[in-house]
């Protein structure tokens, strides 16, 4: 457990406070006597019921924000925030909230299967162009390409409170993931190749190593916020801190291929 106390002082040492991002930051747990006698089980149970309950969703909203620290994608771009829909099985679109040097700007993404588009930061008219497929880019941008797979993979959950998230009642569970193991479950069980860990201007993903995660679930066991520390690229933040906020499940979203793509 020292790798768990060290981790969990360091999130304390650079917590966000929640009256600013509107969520308590994850740190040491509290005491949850009332809500079970064995955290440990009811969690896994909590957890398997939603990585259910989210497979059979359609459609989402989703909004990716950056709490704590630093995530750079696309040649330099550090992002502040992303919000888009996901239609499953193999399609997402996003708006990329972020900043190259002194400069505020917005990026579009279109994925469809394999494809994927962007807008061209460097053109006045919203001109979509491809990017390479493989990049670790999609990963990042889509949750549905990693950060919910984690739901299924998480260990050492345990419940640690309740909390109202726009009016939805939650119960807030956290645990260790292994990034490896959801990203295999995102391939279908395809083995991940090992990644160069001295190469810190690396665009792909860290394969290996735990992170601490946090997942509140709904009384219909939807996950409806998700919070993951830790780096995911060479090149982030050490206490780098995702925020995923999700809504609208099933709703009505057409995705096509960009007119200017």
């Amino acid at each position: 457990m020292a790798w768990r106390q060290r981790r969990t002082r360091r999130w304390v040492l650079g917590a966000i406070p929640a009256a600013v991002v509107g969520v308590a930051a994850i740190g040491p747990r509290p005491a949850v006597p009332a809500l079970a006698q064995d955290s440990s089980a009811d969690a896994t149970a909590l957890l398997n019921d939603a990585a259910v309950a989210m497979a059979k969703v359609k459609s989402f909203h989703f909004a990716l924000t950056t709490v704590e620290g630093k995530t750079e994608i696309l040649d330099g771009l550090e992002v502040k925030g992303i919000e888009g829909d996901v239609v499953r099985p193999d399609r997402f679109r996003a708006a990329i909230q972020a900043s190259l040097m002194v400069a505020t700007l917005e990026v579009k993404v279109v994925g469809i299967g394999s494809r994927l588009w962007v807008t061209d930061p460097r053109q006045a008219d919203e001109t979509y162009i491809a990017l390479e497929a493989d990049t670790g880019v999609e990963e990042l941008l889509n949750p549905d390409r990693l950060l919910l797979e984690a739901v299924a993979v998480i260990e050492e959950a345990e419940i640690t409170g309740t909390e109202d998230i726009d009016g939805v009642e939650t119960t807030k569970i956290e645990g260790v993931v292994d990034i490896r193991n959801a990203l295999e479950r995102a391939a279908n069980g395809t083995p991940v190749p090992e990644l160069d860990r001295d190469d810190e201007n690396g665009a792909g993903l860290l394969p290996d190593g735990e992170l601490l995660i946090a997942v509140w679930v709904d009384e219909n066991s939807l996950v409806r916020r998700l919070a993951l520390g830790g780096p995911l690229t060479p090149a982030e933040d050490p206490n780098v801190i995702r925020q995923l906020d999700l809504s609208a499940y099933d709703e009505p979203v057409e995705i096509a291929v960009p007119a200017t793509a």
